[in-house]
């Protein structure tokens, strides 16, 4: 996230697994799904319950697309955190299709890059000494036309 914030870039981690504690701006699902965010680095946490959580993602991703496309998000890049738990969420995908338009980057990370090889250009993960660098490397040659949209697997 280092090279994100020396950019002046605006962040929103969909954090599903409750990990990075690291951010302080936590806020829930449901209270982010009628926000307006503004400058800064906010964490949304969803419920651990899985039904429930399908529920709460579904609405802030439409939330979200909205907001990217009325251009009130044109300085953010979202971050989506275990990815792979989020396959089933057709939202989602809408908005990673739709918002590469609207936002500075969208980058998932997921154990299983499969599900969104279509959308999303993969590239490996980067190594402990290269975070904070905006390079990648993608895996496969070719482009998807959605370079905005980038998976960490």
């Amino acid at each position: 996230m280092a090279g994100f914030i020396e950019l002046s870039i605006d962040i929103i981690v969909i954090d599903v697994a409750n990990e990075h504690i690291e951010i302080a701006k936590k806020i829930s699902a449901i209270s982010a799904s009628t926000r307006r965010f503004r400058k800064g680095i906010f964490r949304i946490v969803p419920s651990q319950d899985p039904r429930f959580r399908q529920l709460e993602l579904s609405r802030l991703f439409e939330h979200l697309l909205i907001l990217a496309s009325k251009a009130k998000m044109h300085n953010f890049a979202v971050l989506i955190d275990e990815g792979n738990e989020l396959v089933d969420i057709k939202e989602l995908k809408d908005f990673l299709i739709e918002s590469r338009k609207y936002l500075r980057k969208v980058v998932i990370v997921s154990a299983d890059p499969t599900p969104y090889e279509k959308i999303c250009k993969p590239m490996r993960a980067l190594e402990k000494r290269n975070l904070g660098r905006v390079d990648s490397a993608p895996q496969k040659s070719g482009s998807n036309g959605n370079e905005d949209c980038k998976q960490v697997i």
